[in-house]
């Protein structure tokens, strides 16, 4: 596991997906967290894994599997 500092962003592509673009610059589709954590602009860091042999269907990144989270203010 590890953690991820970013931004949540709502797309529509595909019928819709939650992304987190992480302060580093990479994007990634979430899986999981409450509907708090869905929230476009929200700032965030996630403790979570990257799902290796899950494909999503807005192919924004790879799948961030979310553990835990925290909203940042």
């Amino acid at each position: 596991m590890a953690k991820y500092l970013g931004t949540v962003q709502r797309t529509d592509l595909e019928g819709g997906s939650w992304l987190l673009l992480s302060k580093q610059g990479v994007t990634y589709q979430l899986k999981g967290g409450g509907s708090d954590l869905r929230v476009d602009g929200a700032q965030v860091e996630i403790e979570g894994r990257i799902a290796t042999k899950q494909v999503g269907l807005a192919m924004m990144g790879d799948i961030l599997e979310v553990i835990s989270y925290r909203i940042l203010d």
